[in-house]
């Protein structure tokens, strides 16, 4: 080899080792992806254990049961209706998630979806609910988020929508009698033949249900009724037989109702109509309750009141509606004329109740009130305005017919 070509090698491989390794730089770039690699990890874990501090819905939903507990002013049965709705309508749906990842727009899809949809008022109610709890969730230090996202958003029931004028005319009234009697016979005809396929209705539903028609008392106030609550007036002496007859009018004074705290107790007059209804009420052993549960209660537990109307409500008006079809069909009645109460809700019970006299010489909106056991008339005017329409009809017509005497006269 010559010496011009030992300088050349000499050159490349000074030229190879300025250079680097190629399998050292393999190396080098393996030890940075498994350093990256491990910090990535170790950031993901620093994020987990600090998401698993944050306090989710539940715990927000604990807060805002805890404040309530706490208000003086909140009514037990006002605590434990929005308890049920958080556990039923919320606590389902928002449970796990973050306090701080709910949006705006997660809030607004779930109050408008499908499933809330059934039931507006109750979708509005817990909207008002999850509000107050994102509310809690901003006064808590530190903040468990910086907005409320359930803040102002538009309900379900707004304006008229909120009126409801459902009224049961006189033949729904008779009809709806009569079928609570079919099916009350068939209850007792399936407790004497075990085997009968009749399922009927239970005499403290069919009796609840009258007397929310007779009384205009809210569901709940007729549930709760306690025969303690029930003043009766003085028996009366029979002038012939000389016996001793029970009285059947009184009073029912209810200290815990919807309006409770600015009203007073509401008194409810018992006419003899609703009297017998109460009296013939089958009174269960250590039970308060006018209407008991079926239910025979677990060795130690109390004997609660009725519970479930809605499901036998919705029984009533299938069979009412069936059994008209089945006269059409009989051609008994006409097509036209058949009822069909599928939209009466329990509620208009007692906005029929309200609603059959008004109009009458000496019925006014003041007395209204007081039979329905509001605060204020402004809140009888709110939800019984087609009432004043009915009136103000009332004394067009007579108007009408004493300028119609006059014209005629002519």
């Amino acid at each position: 080899m010559s010496l011009e070509e030992l300088h050349a090698k000499a050159a490349e491989v000074r030229k190879m080792k300025a250079e680097k390794d190629p399998m050292e730089e393999r190396n080098r770039l393996r030890e940075e992806a498994r350093k990256a690699k491990a910090a990535a990890t170790e950031e993901a874990v620093r994020i987990a254990e600090g998401k698993s501090k944050a306090p989710t819905m539940a715990d927000a939903c604990k807060l805002y049961a805890t404040y309530a507990a706490d208000r003086a002013n909140v009514k037990a049965s006002t605590e434990a209706w929005t308890n049920a709705l958080i556990k039923r309508v919320i606590l389902p749906y928002w449970s796990d998630r973050l306090v701080a990842d709910v949006t705006r727009a997660e809030v607004k899809d779930w109050h408008r979806s499908d499933a809330m949809r059934e039931h507006p008022s109750q979708a509005d109610a817990a909207l008002r609910v999850l509000s107050k709890i994102f509310n809690l969730a901003l006064e808590e230090a530190p903040p468990w988020r910086t907005d409320n996202p359930a803040y102002k958003l538009k309900k379900q029931v707004t304006g008229a929508a909120k009126v409801r004028e459902r009224i049961l005319s006189q033949a729904e009234r008779k009809a709806l009698e009569r079928t609570m009697r079919a099916m009350e016979a068939e209850k007792a005809e399936k407790e004497t033949d075990p085997q009968s396929k009749k399922t009927g209705i239970d005499p403290a539903a069919a009796g609840a249900i009258r007397a929310l028609l007779l009384s205009a008392m809210r569901l709940q106030e007729c549930l709760t009724l306690r025969w303690d609550e029930i003043e009766w007036d003085e028996p009366t002496t029979d002038p012939e037989s000389g016996e001793v007859q029970e009285a059947i009018t009184g009073w029912i004074k209810k200290e815990e109702h919807k309006s409770s705290r600015r009203s007073g107790a509401k008194l409810v007059a018992i006419t003899p109509q609703l009297g017998k209804i109460l009296r013939a009420q089958a009174t269960r052993a250590g039970s308060p309750w006018v209407f008991p549960s079926p239910i025979t209660p677990e060795p130690g537990e109390e004997l609660g009141h009725f519970i479930g109307l809605q499901k036998v409500w919705e029984r009533i008006r299938e069979r009412l509606t069936k059994d008209e079809a089945e006269l059409v069909k009989a051609k008994k009645k006409k097509k036209a004329e058949a009822l069909n109460i599928e939209d009466v809700h329990l509620h208009d019970l007692r906005r029929t109740a309200l609603s059959v006299t008004y109009g009458d010489e000496g019925q006014t909106l003041e007395a209204l009130a007081e039979v329905a056991g509001h605060a204020s008339t402004v809140t009888t005017k709110k939800h019984y305005a087609h009432l004043e329409r009915h009136k103000k009809r009332i004394a067009a017509e007579k108007i009408a017919a004493k300028m119609g005497e006059a014209m005629e006269a002519e």
